[in-house]
C-alpha cells in the first residue's frame, strides 16, 4: 500500500517537473526569438543605417560592414568580408591605420584618424574614422568605426589654402613691385634732390631761389608719398615689426619739435613743447614708431594751421610699477574739422579738403598708417576739434621705465657717437681719404662726385661691380660707396667677392657703405648680412652721407694708430 503511495508521488513530482521544463523550454523558445528577432532588428539598423558602419578585428581585417560601406567603397559586401582594409588605402597610409587599429583596441575612449582612401572604381575620398571597441555576437572584441566622408571639405580647405597661397603670392609680387617700383623712384629723386642741393651752394638770384626752394618743397612731399604708400604695403603684409629699444623721451621729443621749428616760423606760428615732469626721460619702447606718428601730425598740424600756434603735451597714465601709459596730443589753432570728417579721418585715402578745389596736397593714407602703427605697439589714437576751431589729436602707447643700469644709447648708435664729423676729412688720416664710389646713373655720381670733392676727399668711381673688383686691386682706397642694382655684378654680389677674396694687399675689410633706393628695414638687415658695414637710403642729404663716412673712416684710422699703421 505504502509502495503504490510512494509511486503516485513521485509520478505526481515527475509530472510537474516535466510541467516546469516545458515552461522553461517554451520560455527559452521565446527568448531565443526576441533574440533572432533582436538580432534581425539590430541587422536592419545596421545594414539600413544611412552612414558607412564597418566592425574589423585586431589586424584590421574587415569582419562586418553594412549595405552603406559596401556602396561607399563600390563593393559586394560578401567580398568585403574577411579583406584587409589596407587595400583601399595608399601605401603612405597603412602604418597610420594599423596605429589607429592598436590605439582602438589599447583605450577606452574613441579614437579618431582621416585617411585618404580610393574605392574599387578608383574614386578617391577622404574620410573621418570614428572607432571604438564593441563586443560582438560572437563575444569576440571588435573595432567598430563609423565612415564619415569629408573630401567636399577637404576639397575645399585645399581650395581655401589654395587661394590663400595665391593672395599671398599676389601681395607678395605688389610689395616687391613697390619696393622696385621705391628704387627706381628713389634713384633719380636722388639725382633731382642733390643737383638742387649743390645748386644751393652757388651763386642764383633770389627768383631763382624761389624757384629752388619751390623745387625742393616738391621733391619732398614726393618723397612723403611714396614713404606713406611703402609703409602701407608693409603694414598690409605683415612686415612692420616692433622694435623695443631704449631712449631718451625729451630728447626725442625736442628734435622733432626743432625739425618743423623752421616751418612753424614760415607761417609765423608758435610752436611749443609741454612735458609732465613725472614722466621718466629713459624709457623702453618703439621711439622710431612713436617719432614717426608724431612727425606725420606735426605735418598736418603746420599744414593746417594758418595763425596762432601748435602744443605738444606729453603725460603719462595708468602707471603700475615700471609700466605706464605715454599719452601725446598735438593741439593746434587751424581748420579743425567737421564730426564726420572725424569719424573717417583715420581711413585710409582720406582727406580733410577732398575735391577739386582743395587746397592742400597728400595721400591720405598718413593718419591711416598712424592709426596702424599706434595699434600695433598697443594703443590707441583719437581725435577731436571743430570746424575753424582747430583740432587735437592724441595718441597713447605702453611704455616701460627703463632701467637705470642699461646703457643710454643703442648699440648700432656707439659708433657714430665716437666720431667727430664737424672736423675736416684730412685731418681723419693726415691726408685726403680716398673714396671709392660704385654708382650707375649718371646724375646721382655727378651729385656724389661733386658732393665729396667740395669735402676735400679724393675720388674715383666705377659703374658696376665688376670695375670696383679690379679698383680695388689696382689702387688703396679707405672705403667704398656701393649702388646695390647695377648691371654685370650688383653691389650684393660685389661685397660678397670683396669679403671672401684672400689676395695679398687686397683690401678685404675695407669700410663697404650700401647707397640704395630699396629702403625697407629688412634691405638694411640683408645687406649688413651680406658684409656691408653701414646703409644709406636714397634719397640722401650732404650731411647724411658725410657723417656716416666719417664714423667708419674715423673707425679705421683708430685701428690703423693701435696696429701702429701710418
Amino acid at each position: 500500500m505504502d509502495n503504490q503511495k510512494d509511486t503516485k508521488h513521485l509520478q505526481h513530482e515527475l509530472e510537474i517537473h516535466q510541467h516546469e521544463l516545458a515552461e522553461q523550454n517554451r520560455e527559452l523558445r521565446e527568448k531565443q526569438l526576441e533574440l533572432e528577432q533582436t538580432k534581425q532588428a539590430y541587422q536592419e539598423l545596421f545594414d539600413q543605417a544611412p552612414s558607412p558602419y564597418i566592425t574589423f578585428n585586431e589586424k584590421g581585417v574587415i569582419r562586418n560592414l553594412n549595405l552603406e560601406a559596401a556602396r561607399f567603397l563600390k563593393s559586394d559586401r560578401k567580398l568585403l568580408a574577411n579583406k584587409p582594409f589596407i587595400v583601399f588605402l595608399k601605401p603612405q597610409s597603412h602604418r597610420r591605420f594599423f596605429s589607429h587599429i592598436a590605439s582602438v583596441f589599447q583605450a577606452e575612449e574613441p579614437q579618431v584618424i582621416t585617411v585618404n582612401i580610393e574605392d574599387k572604381m578608383g574614386n578617391r575620398h577622404w574620410i573621418n574614422m570614428r572607432s571604438r571597441t564593441v563586443q560582438t555576437m560572437a563575444g569576440e572584441m571588435a573595432c567598430f568605426s563609423i565612415l564619415e566622408d569629408i573630401t567636399r571639405q577637404h576639397e575645399l580647405q585645399e581650395e581655401m589654402e589654395s587661394a590663400k597661397a595665391e593672395a599671398q603670392e599676389a601681395n607678395e609680387a605688389k610689395n616687391q613691385f613697390l619696393a622696385n617700383m621705391s628704387h627706381e623712384i628713389r634713384t633719380p629723386m636722388n639725382g633731382i634732390m642733390g643737383m638742387i642741393e649743390l645748386f644751393k651752394t652757388t651763386e642764383f638770384s633770389d627768383e631763382q631761389g624761389t624757384y629752388l626752394e619751390a623745387m625742393e618743397n616738391s621733391t619732398y612731399s614726393l618723397l612723403t608719398i611714396i614713404n606713406d604708400i611703402l609703409d602701407l604695403s608693409r603694414i598690409e603684409s605683415g612686415k612692420i615689426e616692433i622694435d623695443i629699444e631704449r631712449f631718451s623721451l625729451r630728447r626725442e621729443l625736442e628734435t622733432t619739435r626743432a625739425f618743423f621749428e623752421p616751418m612753424a616760423q614760415k607761417k609765423d606760428l608758435d610752436l611749443s613743447l609741454v612735458v609732465d615732469d613725472d614722466i621718466p626721460d629713459k624709457l623702453e619702447a618703439d621711439s622710431g614708431r612713436i617719432k614717426q606718428v608724431l612727425m606725420n601730425l606735426l605735418s598736418n598740424a603746420v599744414k593746417f594751421t594758418n595763425t596762432g600756434g601748435i602744443r605738444i603735451l606729453a603725460g603719462m597714465e595708468d602707471e603700475a610699477e615700471n609700466d605706464f601709459i605715454l599719452s601725446i596730443t598735438v593741439q593746434d589753432s587751424g581748420i579743425g574739422m567737421s564730426e564726420n570728417q572725424r569719424e573717417r579721418i583715420f581711413e585710409r585715402f582720406t582727406q580733410i579738403d577732398a575735391g577739386y578745389t582743395k587746397e592742400f596736397q597728400g595721400t591720405g593714407l598718413g593718419l591711416a598708417i598712424s592709426k596702424q602703427l599706434i595699434e600695433l605697439m598697443g594703443g590707441t589714437i583719437t581725435v577731436s576739434g571743430k570746424i575753424n576751431e582747430g583740432s587735437s589729436f592724441t595718441f597713447t602707447v605702453p611704455v616701460r621705465k627703463a632701467s637705470e643700469q642699461a646703457p643710454e644709447e643703442n648699440p648700432e648708435r656707439e659708433l657714430e657717437q665716437t666720431a667727430d664729423c664737424s672736423s675736416p676729412v684730412s685731418e681723419i688720416f693726415n691726408r685726403p681719404p680716398r673714396i671709392l664710389i660704385a654708382e650707375d646713373n649718371a646724375v646721382n655720381l655727378l651729385y656724389i662726385q661733386a658732393m665729396l670733392t667740395q669735402e676735400g676727399f679724393e675720388i674715383a668711381s666705377a659703374n658696376n661691380g665688376k670695375e670696383v673688383i679690379k679698383l680695388l686691386e689696382q689702387n688703396p682706397f679707405d672705403l667704398v660707396l656701393m649702388d646695390i642694382t647695377m648691371p654685370e655684378l650688383s653691389g650684393k654680389e660685389a661685397t660678397n667677392i670683396i669679403r671672401n677674396t684672400q689676395k695679398e694687399n687686397f683690401p678685404s675689410d675695407i669700410p663697404i657703405i650700401a647707397m640704395t633706393g630699396h629702403s625697407m628695414k629688412d634691405d638694411r638687415q640683408a645687406l649688413l648680412q651680406h658684409g656691408m658695414n653701414d646703409y644709406i637710403s636714397k634719397p640722401f642729404t650732404k650731411d647724411e652721407v658725410i657723417s656716416t663716412m666719417k664714423k667708419h673712416l674715423l673707425a679705421c684710422a683708430d685701428k690703423d694708430t693701435r696696429s701702429g699703421h701710418e
